[in-house]
Order: structure tokens, then sequence, then C-alpha cells
């Protein structure tokens, strides 16, 4: 990447220095180096690029920050670009990730209208979004995972759809208690307190993170699967234009 800067420092004029940096994140990219790729787009100052490499770099600079998990601020891109750019300049794509970050931000309602628009401006039956969308039904609350797990360990695993891990908690909460039990009935006190109270404690406490973490693994994989199907969708509708 040296060689970039180095045509960088020794271009004669500002519009050479955007087409080096430019040409410098694309390498990044295709390195899967993103962190770097964002880092080279925003050296460029998108007020003395012309309306065309202007609408690019909104882009992909919104595609980035999706690439790097940063789906606020690239959403917020998106946001921008509609501002200050003509919508005819926007690559296809453009409306497809607009459709994947609204999904990663939760916006099923947004992610949705943009998905059935830009189905109605292909001629495709947007019936196909209520198909694609039903898998939402099947999410899981994580705050509901959580409070299930406080009132009875082990049931909002098994809510989150992680039957196995239900049935370990439970298991081993019922087995604590039992343990606490035989040795208040031996007159363990200290041996109940210490070893099995604070150990049932600590697996409750557990408990409970780990039925949210589990309902949002759970809903993680059906946005990746939502999103999968509408990426499959769109190049099947784009191959048959």
């Amino acid at each position: 990447m040296l060689v970039f800067e180095e045509l960088y420092y020794h271009a004669s004029s500002l519009s050479q220095q955007v087409d080096v940096l430019v040409e410098k994140s694309r390498c990044q990219k295709a390195q899967q180096k993103h962190y770097d790729a964002l880092s080279t787009l925003q050296r460029i100052d998108k007020s003395v690029t012309n309306d065309s490499l202007k609408a690019w770099l909104y882009y992909e600079t919104s595609l980035l920050y999706y690439l790097t998990g940063n789906f606020e601020e690239s959403w917020n891109t998106i946001e921008q670009a509609k501002i200050y750019v003509e919508e005819p300049l926007f690559p296809s794509s453009f409306s497809i990730l607009e459709i994947l970050v609204a999904h990663r931000l939760l916006q099923w309602d947004q992610g949705r209208s943009l998905l059935v628009t830009y189905l109605h401006s292909n001629g495709i039956d947007t019936l196909v979004a209520d198909t694609i969308y039903r898998a939402l039904k099947k999410m899981k609350d994580p705050e509901k995972a959580s409070k299930l797990s406080m009132f009875l360990p082990g049931a909002g695993q098994f809510y989150a759809g992680s039957v196995k891990n239900g049935m370990i908690s439970t298991t081993l909460h019922g087995l604590l208690i039992w343990y606490i039990i035989g040795c208040v009935h031996n007159s363990l006190y200290i041996t109940a307190a210490l070893s099995g109270v604070q150990t049932l404690f600590r697996f409750y406490k557990g408990g409970i993170k780990n039925a949210s973490f589990y309902a949002q693994k759970r809903n993680g994989v059906i946005i990746e699967n939502v999103n999968r199907n509408i990426l499959e969708l769109i190049l099947t509708t784009e191959t048959t234009l």
C-alpha cells in the first residue's frame, strides 16, 4: 500500500489524488481490509468530486460501514446520500444495501417497504415479500427469555429454542437444590451456604444471561436467512431482467 501513498504524494492535481485513494480503497476492500478501506475513503473530500463519483463514495462508505458491523453509521450515510446526491446516480445495489441495513437495525417495516418498492419497480409480485418476512414470526424476545429463566431456570432457553441448554440448566439447578437440601438435612449449614447456595446463585444469574444470549443468537440466524433470501431473490431478478 506504500505505492499508493507515493502516488498520492506525487499527484499533480486534487483529482489525481482522489483517483489514487479510490483505487487504494478498492484494493484494501478486495483484501478484506474493510476498516482500512473505510479510513482511506474518509480521506476524500466529497465536495470536490463530481456527482457520479460522489454517489459511488456514499454507497461504498455505507457498504464498508455495513461490512465492519457499524450499521448505525451505514444507515446515516445512506440518509446523507439521499440529501446530497440525485437518486438516478446511485448504483442498483444501493436499494439492496438499504434493505439489509434496515434489517440489521431491526427496522422491519422500513425494510419491507423498501423491498416491496423494489419488487414493484421490477414487475414482481409483491406477495413474495410475505413469504420472506414470515420467518420473522419465529424471532424471540431476549428480555422475555431472561424473565422466563428468572421465574423458572431453563424456561428461557426452551423458549429461545435451545432445548439442550434448557435441559442442562434445569437439571443443574435441580441437582444443586437437592444438594443444598441434603446438606441442611445433615446439619451441614456452612457447606450448604458456601458451596451450595453461592453456586446455585451464580448458575441462576448465568442462566438468565444465557437465555437472553440464545434468543439473540436465534434472531441473528433468522435475520441472516431473511437477508440471504432477499439477496437470492434480487440476484435472480437482475439475471432475468
